[in-house]
């Protein structure tokens, strides 16, 4: 079986194939221009490296937020059109719980994303026999996250707004700082997610799958305030 998974959540573009139990095709890059035009191109250049057609692709994954506006949408848009065209199952996986995935101990684990104006994107998770549960995701204020570092007697930071951090936070002993490799390129965990859900019947249709914003975006925070 194999699986493509995309995530354009924030400025990382990460395209990744998974075949059965095997990463054969990983690549990540972060750049100034948009996901649009940077994502197709990247994803016929990985086909082509590993002679495969997109056809034979079995599974779709994709990281469905939250996270960037833009990104989000390209990265779900593109995914759905794949899909789509070979009528294959598609799935969708939250960012913050793949951020977390990364993450192997009993610690709680803390996944955010900046959500800018000292926001962050969140998503608190623990493993509970073995399984990444979710406490909840949202999108919180910076004096929250302190709060919830005081709440719990260890808890591990992931994610790619760590540097954003306060210094309270990132120097407090309650706290352990996922190192760089983790926080983005999330790539290798959404097709080693996506397989789980699958094998469990998770998938979704992609006439419905969308976006998972967690707020409205400027502009519709613009026309409320008119």
């Amino acid at each position: 079986m194999k699986i493509l998974a995309i995530d354009t959540s924030t400025m990382m573009s990460s395209i990744t194939i998974m075949e059965d139990n095997r990463i054969i095709g990983d690549f990540s890059i972060s750049q100034e221009e948009t996901h649009s035009e940077m994502l197709v191109p990247l994803v016929k250049r990985m086909l082509q490296d590993l002679k495969i057609n997109l056809s034979e692709i079995d599974v779709y994954a994709v990281a469905k937020g939250p996270g960037s506006f833009t990104g989000l949408r390209i990265g779900v848009a593109s995914i759905k059109a794949m899909a789509q065209v070979f009528d294959k199952p598609i799935i969708g996986i939250s960012t913050l719980e793949a951020m977390a995935f990364s993450i192997l101990n009993d610690n709680k684990i803390l996944s955010i994303i900046d959500a800018r104006g000292k926001r962050y994107f969140t998503g608190l998770y623990q493993y509970i026999n073995g399984k990444l549960v979710c406490d909840f995701e949202d999108i919180i204020l910076e004096n929250k996250l302190v709060e919830i570092v005081e709440e719990n007697e260890k808890i591990t930071i992931v994610g790619e707004a760590i540097e954003k951090l306060p210094q309270s936070i990132k120097k407090s002993d309650k706290v352990i700082l996922a190192p760089a490799s983790l926080n983005n390129a999330i790539g290798k965990n959404l097709c080693v997610m996506a397989k789980q859900k699958f094998e469990s019947g998770e998938t979704e249709s992609y006439f419905d799958i969308a976006p998972n914003y967690l707020r409205k975006s400027q502009a519709e925070v613009n026309l409320m305030n008119k």
